[in-house]
């Protein structure tokens, strides 16, 4: 049996951009950002940073400590190794802007890793990531199994439940809470059937007419809802479709007449 699995993401379209800049030794981010447990500042400047889609910020060298664009000749400040979620990385600081007039505020210092900052595009990068591990293993079963008879029903089941979840799942230092409901699509090359029936019972069938190998498609599409759990009520909505692909031979052979007396 082949077995596969591929995924794709639907995401909302979030404005938040994310600059290298060489003046501040750092980036300039716009719109939405993830601070992790590393951060050192406010709860409340993390929920800022999560929930504001104009707001500016600075990911300046560490010691930039009084104004993210002074220039720097030496530095008494220990820049200290780190690591978050995604590795080792080093330690920013972290400057906000409210409105285009305000003063830039030092808010906090927080590891940045090899990912750089962490957006709304980083978090649904490793969902995708995460989603391989916690699906249910599409693994399709057929009774009769690898040979049957033509003109006669030949039974299915996905052994998938019918639902996933709720569950919680850490996702780059985050606890993110995650439901999904699967539709499965079975092409059995001269029908194909969309289904919320995951065939257990062996409800879902098939009669084929002619002798032959056949290969039996089956893939499971994953309706997903993802909330980060600190922030529930962040506008970062993400619309998971994960899909997932397996095959099934099949051998029909006619079926003999006996006589008997």
């Amino acid at each position: 049996m082949l077995d596969f699995f591929v995924t794709a993401l639907l995401l909302i379209p979030s404005n938040t951009s994310v600059v290298a800049d060489s003046q501040i030794d750092g980036y300039r981010v716009s719109g939405q950002m993830f601070l992790d447990q590393t951060f050192t500042g406010s709860q409340t400047t993390k929920r800022v940073a999560a929930t504001c889609k104009n707001c500016r910020w600075l990911v300046s060298n560490y010691c930039k400590r009084e104004n993210p664009f002074q220039q720097i000749a030496s530095c008494d400040l220990p820049i200290l190794g780190c690591e978050n979620d995604f590795g080792k990385g080093i330690n920013m600081r972290i400057w906000r802007q409210l409105a285009p007039n305000e003063d830039w505020t030092d808010v906090g210092i927080v590891c940045l890793g090899p990912k750089g900052p962490i957006t709304p595009k980083v978090i649904t990068e490793s969902i995708k990531e995460e989603a391989v591990v916690f699906l249910p293993k599409l693994n399709p079963t057929s009774n009769p199994s690898q040979q049957a008879l033509v003109k006669l029903p030949v039974y299915f089941a996905s052994n998938q439940p019918r639902k996933f979840g709720p569950i919680k799942v850490p996702v780059a230092g985050f606890s993110v809470t995650l439901t999904a409901y699967p539709t499965w699509t079975w092409n059995f090359g001269d029908r194909q059937i969309v289904t919320r029936d995951p065939g257990d019972g062996w409800t879902v069938f098939h009669t084929w007419n002619k002798s032959g190998s056949y290969r039996v498609l089956v893939s499971t599409s994953w309706q997903a809802d993802w909330q980060i759990e600190e922030f529930a009520d962040a506008p970062l909505q993400v619309a998971e479709k994960l899909e997932q692909t397996s095959s099934l031979p099949l051998q029909l052979r006619p079926g003999w007449g006996q006589l008997t007396r």
